[in-house]
């Protein structure tokens, strides 16, 4: 029968937003099923959100909420057009005059004004006594609280009344501390003015206090309270006073605040923010600065006044705990609790650090129950954990040492008294354990989660600590064991991770027992321990299902895995390693029970492990034989356990592991070459897959698969193996018959298998050994003696390959028109392959006259593989680009044979063979199209390439020397590639651009031919290209045939192009006559920007006349560049006050103006700082900028010439404080009363103000 009192967990998922949400669970809370704790709860965790900001009163329509709504029928009613966004000064100053705002500049004014007059009376301190200087101090507080006085009979000031009362009552404190310092009544004098002084703060005290206190407030206990807290000050010269009036202050404000200001929750109090921030935050001043003229000012030491620091901390806190809005207190009682706990936790004992702890631990656990956050979890466990540990500090040293020394005659002294805490602080892992399976029972799961995380991260780190020592290692780790074990009793599933967890705590506390028990354990008894335990977590899953099975399972493998590392780093020379046979064995007998579900790892476990035993048992041959022969027949039957083709391939891996070493075995005195076995092995492969494939079995589909790959494997090792030995047999010693006959066979061998079944792979294979078989023969052939023979040797091979790439190339296309056949993909790479092997070795031992003829060779094959179908069509232009290597090859070495000469005329006859080359493919664009079967273009871009190389040739050769007659020849080719692009530019407008560069190139060579003395040509080079540019620009060239564009377009690149090439020659009438040209190029065309350009020239101009006349002044710079970014913005079209002008290209030519004005503004403040004279230059240049701003209604020269005027003002009082210091206080103190006047001001006329600036920037808006 179920109790009747146990609890039902069950979850419901509903949207936050739906309607009835809250009425269902009314209804459950009439019925009894929920209470009302669980509902206020539910709804602050679960249907709370941050309050929406308050917008200020002022910025609310006064009278839209009474307007009565019209009777009217009902209609769909417009959308209304959103308001527009208020002015950015608006908003600064709307934010202004909100309270924190006020309150901010009134703390500030306050400030200044106490520190400035402060500075100036202490300037004159000296001239006063000790009563003298009390008086003042008395004065400042009896002035504070006239004004407040004063502001408290105007309701309008109610925050300037607040900041005034605030001040004069922190300053009540600081009165009787300095009385009792200066021992006031020791004076002259003094004995009157002391006891008057205090009635007079007291009375002060009493006022302010009755207007800041409200009921419920004891008025009477906070003000007596208030002014103990001043009175304590008294009397500090006796020794013990000052930690007394410590302590009874601490105890004091401890006690009035917890009984006079509960704390409540914020739903039944919602606000009572001027009680709070008023009493409590002089209380709490108060009794801080008791505390402070204790450990600073009388030296009491600081971890006696640690508790005193942490009870305000834990008062204030338990205050603030369930009040989001005071979340600053909460921050503040936090820090010092923070700093109570360190001032104390070093000393001995620490019980003031514990007692500290204990307040923590309580507002922890308050707030946990409030909040149900995990972070108060964590911060509860961390505190609970140090608490605990500081509880071990109490226990006295005597006892604590003869503990540890018990505990070394059984653990020893290694990794002591460290080790210890790993079972000393366990505890704290149960007690969080535990903890966490209560909240579980309460329906709380994310906080039963975080404590059982909590729980395995102490518990792993005291395993970490207690793997120092065996034996408490072995104790921490059974601690661990049970712990879990007992978290996980009863339940009703256990989750895998917890499963994996105690199996591998159960299995580390065999460990650490037998690592204490048998210290010298070698590591092969370890591994034949964890081969045991494998055995034993397998037999387990024998016996159980669900996840015992399955961590069983695992940690078979993972112990079997390690010991087999174990043993293979042991690896002892003796049978041992055959043990480890019954690994994969036990595998297979798990595979074959039908209870055991993971029967598919079982086999994939025992393959692997057949593999990886041979490493175990390679001491001898006979238990190397037997190895390979048990795990050969073992997997034979896990493929027919599991029939898929990776356990086939492991199967006939291994196979062949097995026949090759008994190939070895048997062959070992035998004088045959080791290169015969591999492909009889390949052969045999063939031969059964070949038996296989009349077989329709699911074993013959996975073998078939496996044969076929080892097959291919093999060959292609053996390809690879025999390449180099093939390699080594060419070039060092001469080969033998034996290599000859292995060859063959395993030519014989691939042929076999391509009778069967015609495959690319084969015919690559065959290519392959008929080239190995080709390289034996030329070296059995031809013996090499010397260098010479060599050569006819690489001369051979090249010819060979290259007939037999044009042999097996023809043969392909024939083969294919005889048997009506496609192409495969061999049947085109293998041609290309023996001739590129032939134009390799052709070009390996000397540049000859037959190199090019080598390059040609392959450029034949090249072309007739690539004319075979469109999809290789890159095949036939790389042998077209291959004919004109070859054409290059051998030019080149006629030119080096020739005698010598210029090199630039060299290189200039290569251009020549570029340009006829280009010239010859576009004459014959069509016939090569056609017979090779490629597009017109790109025979066409074939021809673009050459007259980009002839070209490209053409100027590399303006680098090196040339003849005479090979500048003339320069000029021929340049012309002739010009003529060419010039032609082709009618239909392809990008090559004219190449054209007329190519013709101005020539021209300007040609000038330098006829004038070898170029610096007044290159000087003037711009100026005489201006006006070839305007005859360039004004001829109609669509009448001659050609598009306009690329002409016009040339026509105004020349000039600059020629003028920036020449920069280091030009002159200055050259720079101006260039930029007359695009002043008239920009009108002609209507183009603006163009004139940039001018613009530019003419500053170059001018700047390059200032360096002639030595004028280095930064500001003439300064206002080149911003007068040009000011023309800039006034001219450029995107900038044009236009009806199409957007509101950000506005915004963008105002930052333009401001840069181009602050540039020369900044400029001319950093050169006022040198002289008078320029200080009233930059002077007026603000002034300028002003009277400019205002008649134009521009703001860029508005705002910067206000702030320069504003900054150069303010930089001459600056001077002027300097030289006299006093003044700065002055200063301050009129800047503190100007911000007084100013928040008294926002405070009182907010509407006035916020209209009076809205109106002003409203008109500001319209200007540019």
């Amino acid at each position: 029968m179920t109790h009747s009192k146990q609890e039902i967990r069950f979850e419901v998922v509903v949207r936050a937003d739906q309607a009835n949400l809250l009425e269902g669970l009314a209804l459950w809370q009439e019925l009894g099923l929920l209470s009302e704790e669980q509902v206020r709860k539910l709804c602050r965790q679960q249907l709370s959100c941050p309050l929406p900001q308050r917008m200020p009163a002022a910025a609310l329509p006064a009278a839209d909420s009474f307007i009565p709504a019209p009777t009217l029928t009902a209609q769909p009613s417009p959308t209304p057009s959103p308001a527009p966004r208020p002015a950015w000064l608006s908003q600064r100053v709307q934010a202004l005059m909100e309270e924190i705002s006020i309150i901010w500049l009134l703390f500030l004014g306050v400030f200044l004004v106490v520190v400035s007059s402060g500075v100036l009376a202490a300037s004159q301190w000296q001239n006063f006594s000790a009563t003298g200087q009390y008086l003042v101090l008395l004065a400042y507080t009896i002035a504070f609280f006239g004004a407040a006085t004063w502001t408290t009979q105007r309701p309008t000031l109610r925050l300037t009344t607040q900041m005034l009362r605030l001040a004069t009552l922190l300053l009540l404190p600081l009165n009787f501390w300095r009385m009792d310092a200066i021992a006031l009544w020791n004076e002259p004098w003094g004995w009157a003015i002391a006891p008057v002084a205090a009635l007079v703060l007291s009375v002060i005290g009493v006022k302010l206090l009755q207007a800041a206190i409200a009921p419920p407030v004891n008025r009477r206990y906070v003000i007596v309270m208030a002014l103990a807290l001043s009175w304590l000050h008294w009397g500090w010269a006796l020794p013990a006073v000052p930690l007394i009036a410590s302590y009874a202050a601490t105890i004091g404000t401890a006690l009035t605040l917890t009984t006079q200001f509960p704390s409540p929750s914020e739903e039944e109090h919602p606000a009572q923010p001027t009680t709070f921030g008023q009493a409590v935050l002089v209380l709490l001043v108060s009794v801080l600065v008791v505390l402070a003229r204790a450990w600073w000012s009388d030296h009491v030491p600081l971890e006696q006044l640690g508790l005193a620091f942490g009870v305000c901390g834990g008062v204030l806190c338990w205050q603030t705990r369930h009040l989001p809005t005071r979340r600053l207190w909460g921050w503040v009682g936090i820090a010092l609790l923070l700093l109570g706990w360190a001032a104390t936790i070093s000393t001995q004992p620490p019980w003031q650090a514990i007692a500290i702890s204990l307040i923590a631990i309580a507002l922890l656990l308050d707030r946990l129950a409030y909040t149900s956050r995990r972070r108060d979890l964590v911060a509860l466990f961390l505190v609970g954990l140090q608490t605990w540990l500081l509880l071990g500090e109490m226990i006295p040293l005597t006892i604590r040492q003869e503990i540890f020394a018990w505990l070394s005659q059984w653990a020893g002294t290694e990794g002591m008294p460290w080790a210890v805490l790993g079972v000393t602080v366990f505890p704290c892992v149960m007690a969080t354990a535990g903890v966490g399976r209560w909240y579980e029972r309460q329906s709380q799961p994310q906080l039963s989660l975080t404590a059982n995380h909590l729980a395995l991260l102490l518990g792993g780190c005291l395993l970490l600590l207690g793997a120092t020592n065996r034996l408490m290692s072995a104790l921490t780790f059974t601690l661990a064991c049970l712990t879990l074990v007992a978290t996980l009793y009863r339940r009703e599933s256990i989750p895998l991770w917890a499963a994996y967890l105690v199996q591998g705590l159960g299995l580390g506390a065999i460990a650490t027992w037998i690592a204490w028990g048998f210290p010298s354990l070698p590591l092969f008894g370890w591994s034949l321990v964890m081969l045991a335990l494998a055995l034993a977590e397998w037999g387990l899953c024998l016996r159980s299902h669900g996840s015992v099975q399955q961590t069983a399972w695992h940690m078979g493998l993972a112990l079997a895995a390690l010991g087999g590392l174990l043993f293979w780093s042991a690896m002892p020379r003796h049978p041992w390693g055959l043990l480890w046979l019954v690994v994969p064995l036990a595998l297979t007998v798990l595979a074959y029970r039908r209870t055991f579900l993971p029967y598919k790892t079982a086999i994939a476990s025992s393959s692997v492990a057949a593999v990886l035993v041979q490493g175990l048992t390679y001491t001898s041959w006979s238990s190397r034989l037997l190895s390979l022969g048990l795990m050969t027949g073992l997997l034979f039957w896990n493929v027919r356990r599991l029939p898929l083709k990776r356990y086939a391939i492991i199967h006939v891996g291994l196979g062949l592991c097995f026949v090759g070493a008994l190939f070895w075995r048997l062959w070992e005195g035998l004088l045959i070459a080791w290169t015969v076995p591999p492909p009889l092995m390949i052969a045999m492969l063939w031969g059964l897959w070949h038996w296989q494939s009349g077989r329709e079995t699911p074993l013959s589909g996975v073998y078939r698969v496996s044969l076929r790959g080892w097959a291919i494997a093999l060959s292609s090792l053996t390809l690879l193996v025999f390449l180099g030995n093939s390699l080594l047999l060419f070039f060092v010693w001469p080969p033998e018959l034996q290599d000859l006959v292995s060859m063959g066979i395993l030519l014989a061998a691939i042929a076999y298998r391509l009778w069967l079944c015609p495959t690319n792979l084969g015919f690559f294979s065959l290519a392959t050994a008929a080239e190995l078989l080709l390289l034996l023969l030329i070296a059995w052939v031809q013996p090499v003696s010397s260098s010479q023979e060599l050569t006819n040797r690489f001369t051979t091979l090249a010819i060979v390959n290259l007939a037999l790439g044009l042999v097996t190339q023809v043969v392909g296309d024939l083969g294919t028109v005889r048997y009506d056949r496609s192409y495969s993909v061999s049947w085109h790479i293998i041609p290309l392959s023996y001739g590129l092997i032939g134009m390799l070795v052709g070009h390996l031992p000397s540049f000859n006259a037959t190199t090019g003829l080598y390059t040609l060779a392959f450029a034949l094959v090249s072309l007739g593989v690539g004319r075979r179908h469109l999809y290789l069509q890159t095949i036939a232009y790389l042998g077209l680009l291959l004919i004109t290597a070859g054409l290059y090859e051998l030019l080149i070495y006629q030119l080096t044979q020739a005698p010598a000469g210029a090199t630039g005329d060299g290189i200039i006859l290569l251009a020549g063979l570029a340009a006829l080359l280009s010239v010859g493919d576009r004459l014959l664009c069509g016939n090569i199209a056609t017979y090779l079967r490629v597009s017109p273009r790109g025979v066409r871009w074939l021809a673009l390439a050459h007259w980009i190389l002839g070209s490209s040739l053409l100027l590399a050769s303006l680098g090196f020397d040339r003849s005479q007659t090979g500048g003339l020849l320069w000029i021929g080719v340049a012309l002739i590639l010009a003529v060419d692009a010039l032609w082709q530019g009618r239909t392809q407008e990008i090559l004219t651009y190449f054209g007329i560069a190519m013709a101005v190139a020539a021209l300007i060579y040609g000038l330098w031919l006829a004038f070898p003395d170029s610096t007044a040509l290159m000087a003037w080079a711009g100026a005489i290209a201006s006006p070839l540019a305007c005859s360039l620009y004004l001829v109609r060239w669509p009448r001659l045939g050609w598009s306009d564009r690329p002409w016009k377009q040339s026509a105004l690149v020349l000039p600059l192009l020629l003028v920036i090439s020449f920069a280091s020659w030009v002159n200055i009438p050259t720079l101006f006559i260039i930029g007359a040209f695009y002043a008239w190029a920009a009108k002609m065309r209507r183009q603006v920007r163009l004139s940039y350009i001018s613009v530019v020239l003419a500053n170059w101009g001018i700047l390059s006349w200032l360096d002639q006349h030595h004028l280095q002044e930064a500001l003439i710079y300064a206002s080149l560049l911003g007068l040009s970014l000011l023309y800039l913005a006034q001219v450029d079209p995107s900038f044009q006050s236009t009806t199409t002008t957007s509101a950000q290209q506005r915004e963008s030519r105002h930052w333009l103006r401001i840069l181009a004005v602050g540039l020369i503004v900044l400029t001319s403040l950093y050169e006022a700082e040198q002289s008078l004279g320029k200080a009233v230059i930059a002077l007026a240049i603000a002034l300028i900028l002003v009277l400019t701003g205002l008649s134009l209604r521009i703001r860029a020269y508005l705002f910067v010439g206000t702030l320069a005027f504003i900054y150069q003002v303010l930089r001459q009082l600056v001077l002027l404080i300097s030289t006299y210091p006093l003044l700065l206080w002055a200063v301050g103190i009129v800047l503190g009363l100007l911000f007084i006047w100013i928040a008294a001001n926002f405070e009182t006329r907010r509407s006035q103000m916020t209209t009076f600036v809205r109106h002003w920037v409203t008109i500001l808006e319209q200007w540019e």
